[in-house]
Order: structure tokens, then sequence, then C-alpha cells
């Protein structure tokens, strides 16, 4: 039996198997994917770069000895439930399984942009993701990116996480690090942080 609902193969969009959910956790391997573009090779760092007077990159070596916290975590895609719309939308056609939570566990996403120094100009964090390619309609590759307002990207719940329910997080997840945010708002930037 599969752990999840294959939508895509390339890019991986997978849903979450309802019928086999016992409990609040979602274990990883059932644990809903949302894909751009195809899972990328792991990174071995990030880098704190842009608006900032000591750009860095930090392993998950790094990471570890910080002051961690956790999380537990409900993620839902907001196309979850469109093959029920009418008339039909585009874009995956997820029924209602594009929903999962998790316990995440990491370090304040504040705690690796203070000491970088940011510039009293940043107004939003800027976060690129080691995912890249060309979206259909494009002709350019990109980046998978978004950002957050400043005041929210300092805020002390927003977590740079390196595990998933207690273990490394699995590359379709974003490994070796992913960013957890409770909610997200529209994007300007000025400061970025890359996975590299």
């Amino acid at each position: 039996m599969d752990e999840r609902v294959i939508l895509s193969r390339e890019p991986l969009n997978a849903e979450t198997r309802l019928d086999l959910q016992i409990g609040p956790i979602t274990p990883a391997a059932r644990h809903y994917v949302r894909s751009h573009f195809a899972v990328p090779d792991p990174p071995r760092a990030i880098s704190i770069a842009g608006a900032v007077a000591a750009p860095r990159s930090l392993s998950i070596a790094d990471l570890r000895p910080l002051p961690r916290r956790s999380a537990v975590v409900t993620l839902e895609c907001a196309g979850n439930g469109r093959a029920f719309l009418d008339p039909p939308a585009p874009g995956e056609q997820w029924r209602l399984g594009a929903v999962s939570t998790a316990e995440w566990t990491g370090v304040a996403l504040r705690s690796l942009l203070e000491p970088a120094g940011l510039s009293g100009a940043t107004v939003e964090i800027l976060f690129r993701g080691a995912d890249a390619g060309t979206p259909p309609e494009g002709r350019a590759r990109i980046s998978f990116e978004r950002s957050l307002p400043l005041s929210r990207a300092l805020a002390d719940d927003v977590l740079v996480a390196y595990a998933m329910n207690g273990d490394e997080i699995p590359p379709e997840h974003g490994a070796p690090a992913r960013l957890i945010v409770s909610r997200q708002t529209a994007p300007r930037s000025k400061a970025s942080i890359n996975r590299t």
C-alpha cells in the first residue's frame, strides 16, 4: 500500500492518505508534498546575504548548538480541495489530503538574522529554496522564492527547522532545513536567505 496518493511524480506532488492517519502527527512518509520543481539534492548549507553587514553560510552542524525549539504545525496547501471546484480550476487537483501535521525542531530565524547585521533599510526577508526549474508557462529558469515582512521574520515562532518528527528532514520536505512559518504575507524583498 502506498504511503501517499501521488498526483504527479515530476515534480513530486502527493497527498496524505487520510484513511491511514492515526493521531495528530503525520509521519514524514505520509506527509503531503507540494513541489513546483524537481526535488533537489540537499544543499550543504544555508546562506544569509543581501542587505546585511556580515554575510554568512551555516551548515546544519552550525545550527544544532544554538538554542532549539519545537513546534507542532499543521501545513495546508492553498489548493486543498481544488478537485471539487465547479467550474474546475487549473493547478494540482488536490482532493482533501494536502494537509498534514508534524513536529518541527530547529532554531528561531531571528537567531540567524540578527548576528548578520541587517541593514536599517530592510523591510522584508527573501527566502530562496534549492529547488529551481522552468515553469510550464515560463521561458527562464527560476528558483522557488517567498518572503516575509521583517517584523514577522523576527518573531520567535518562525523556525529554521532541521528535524521533522524527531528525525532528519527528508529531501522531499526540504532537507536539510525548512522554514516553518505559521502564516505568510505578500512578498517584497531587501535581504535574502539562500540554500546553497
